[in-house]
């Protein structure tokens, strides 16, 4: 009588790459993260499906490894840098023998809200206000009590602000 081997879990494999900066050289300390997109849409949205467990940090030439990722299409990398923007990079494939071949991350700067908080009673500047700038999907994904702000700035002497690094 034969027997059957059953694997136990999800088998897993790896993204493996280099994460590099606007012109080209590589950046330390990244954090790296995947989630399995959504096939059914054009665009994958960081947020149509939660994020993986599994992170990973760039190391001082830009390499990293991010394991035990399970095994198919699909999978969205995502980047963050305090010093760039958050990076999307969709449509990789993780096979069981490993990655699809070596992926190259190229961090964006990304764009800058700014503006200026003046009163509502004569329009003069708010000094050392607070603003805080919120991711709009990580905000629907989680409960009304774990909502944090993603960045918080306080107002000039002359009520200005602004958020640097965000993603267009």
């Amino acid at each position: 009588e034969a027997v059957l081997a059953v694997a136990e879990g999800t088998p897993t494999g790896k993204i493996v790459g280099r994460v590099i900066a606007p012109d080209g050289s590589p950046v330390e300390n990244a954090e790296l993260r995947a989630y399995k997109g959504n096939p059914l849409l054009s665009v994958n949205f960081a947020g149509t499906q939660p994020m993986l467990p599994s992170k990973a940090f760039s190391l001082a030439d830009g390499t990293f490894e991010l394991l035990g990722i399970p095994i198919g299409k699909d999978y969205v990398l995502v980047g963050t840098h305090e010093d760039f923007a958050r990076t999307e990079l969709p449509n990789l494939h993780v096979k069981r023998d490993g990655p699809d071949g070596e992926v190259e991350l190229r961090l964006e700067s990304g764009a800058t809200i700014s503006g200026t908080v003046v009163s509502a009673a004569g329009g003069g500047p708010i000094p050392e206000a607070r603003v805080e700038l919120y991711d709009t999907i990580l905000t629907v994904q989680t409960k009304v009590e774990d909502r944090k702000p993603w960045k918080v700035v306080f107002t000039d002497p002359l009520g200005a602000f602004a958020f640097d690094h965000i993603s267009t």
